[in-house]
């Protein structure tokens, strides 16, 4: 599970990245504490510039990502608890804040940084 708090931006393109990398070896969930009502346009975009197309993504809540079994490790750009998933759940918080301005170039770092932090994450679990 990669959760933030609208599942518009920071999550989805860690999921997306997530996904893209491993196929079908790993079942990924996003999901947000008040999911936005779309995916942020300008973040559409950016993951287009990777060639990964996430326009067709709706945000979601934990409860709508449709979570089968026991999740092995949650991931959060949120401080606190995650509310709808199991306390003994391992948590991994990334602390890498919205972008700010909200400008391509800002969510283009954004961006390569949480690919540079899934490609760490997949390359410890393999």
């Amino acid at each position: 599970l990669i959760f933030d708090q609208e599942n518009a931006c920071r999550s989805q393109m860690a999921s997306a990245f997530a996904q893209y990398l491993t196929g079908d070896k790993l079942e990924i969930y996003g999901a947000g504490s008040q999911p936005a009502a779309k995916i942020d346009r300008q973040t559409v975009k950016v993951m287009r510039e990777k060639g990964i197309d996430i326009s067709f993504l709706k945000p979601k809540s934990v409860g709508q990502a449709s979570i089968h079994g026991k999740l092995d490790l949650a991931i959060t750009f949120e401080s606190g608890n995650i509310a709808g998933i199991d306390s003994k759940t391992p948590v991994e918080r990334w602390s890498l804040p919205a972008a700010a301005d909200g400008s391509l170039e800002s969510l283009r770092v954004l961006r390569d940084n949480i690919e540079t932090r899934v490609i760490k994450l997949i390359n410890t679990i393999r």
